[in-house]
């Protein structure tokens, strides 16, 4: 009986000790590292305003190998969020607020195993050096349990979830040095290349198209197979065309040999419909343009070189490859004279 009155006596005390450190813990947590990047500051915010980038530096993710993640809106506008699942862990993250190349704001919504709203934050600045300071954190209102639990050695906030944004800015510092290389390669290349890039607004253009995917090796027929279908479609229509034909080509698969790609026709009415084809409107964007004159063949080096201009010039794509074929090969017997304008679509 004594021995049980100890025990017990040792409990009250441990649940009062626990009370008053609820009392006396902090209110708050605000846990933050920085880190000092070798890149572009626009290099740098794209990593963390595009939550399709936050998913491949993620640390947790490591620890939670069975971590399945959606993206719900663009990914990279206020308002979109990611939501992660796992045995261990369920929550969300909202883009909340973007400042470019200076600060992104989200809010944190755990979910399981317990209910908890945070605010991240991530602030970005040029240093003297020209190299970019990244401070990665998030804050906010300890519950009256993590008030005490703080006040115990290593379970506190920081010490719980410091490590792990050490590793996500590791995680980023890996990416950004492959990204960097990257692209003092294609500068290199690019001074050596014979094509003229361009930047460009590209208006909206609708088109008249058949799409589908198909090997690599039957392009050739596909084109010839539809192209003049097409045409012909249109001037049954009433229509005439709104330029010249055009190859669309939402994939590139070398691996399977084969590319999500459109026959296509421009037409100026995007509300024209024609049976057994797909009337397309493209937003209007920015582009990179190229003017390539060759033979066909010569296109692949083409969009090698615009890849290594993208790259060198930090932009993005956003959207579809088109090829516009100016020059008509059966009018034109000589290919050195045939025109092809490329169009890459960026942010």
């Amino acid at each position: 009986m004594k021995a049980l009155k100890i025990i017990l006596f040792i409990i009250a005390v441990l649940i009062l000790l626990f009370i008053i450190l609820g009392f006396i813990g902090p209110k708050t947590y605000d846990v933050s590292r920085s880190i000092e990047l070798d890149a572009p500051i626009e290099m740098v915010y794209e990593q963390v305003s595009d939550l399709s980038n936050m998913v491949d530096w993620d640390p947790w993710k490591e620890q939670m190998p069975d971590m399945k993640t959606t993206i719900n809106g663009p990914g990279d506008e206020v308002g979109s969020y990611r939501r992660w699942e796992s045995s261990e862990s369920v929550g969300e993250e909202w883009l909340v607020e973007l400042i470019p190349n200076k600060s992104v704001e989200t809010e944190l919504r755990f979910i399981e195993p317990f209910e908890m709203t945070s605010k991240g934050y991530h602030d970005l600045e040029t240093t003297e050096d020209g190299k970019t300071s990244l401070s990665i954190g998030f804050k906010g209102e300890n519950s009256f349990m993590g008030r005490a639990m703080s006040m115990l050695p290593g379970m506190n906030m920081d010490a719980q979830i410091g490590p792990m944004f050490e590793k996500g800015l590791q995680n980023i510092s890996g990416i950004l040095e492959t990204k960097v290389a990257e692209q003092k390669a294609s500068q290199e290349k690019l001074r050596n290349a014979e094509y003229a890039f361009g930047l460009q607004e590209m208006p909206e253009r609708s088109f008249i198209l058949k799409r589908a995917t198909i090997a690599l090796s039957d392009m050739k027929t596909f084109y010839a197979s539809n192209l003049g279908n097409i045409y012909t479609a249109i001037g049954v229509s009433g229509r005439e065309p709104a330029g010249q034909p055009c190859g669309i080509y939402y994939t590139w698969d070398e691996e399977t040999g084969t590319s999500d790609m459109c026959a296509a026709i421009p037409v100026s009415d995007k509300n024209l419909k024609i049976e057994g084809f797909e009337t397309v409107t493209l937003p209007s964007s920015r582009v990179v343009k190229v003017p390539y004159y060759g033979d066909y063949t010569g296109l692949s080096d083409v969009h090698l070189a615009i890849d290594d201009y993208i790259k060198a010039n930090g932009l993005t794509q956003d959207g579809p490859v088109i090829e516009e074929y100016i020059t008509d090969p059966e009018t034109e017997p000589d290919p050195s004279k045939w025109l092809t304008n490329i169009y890459y679509m960026i942010k």
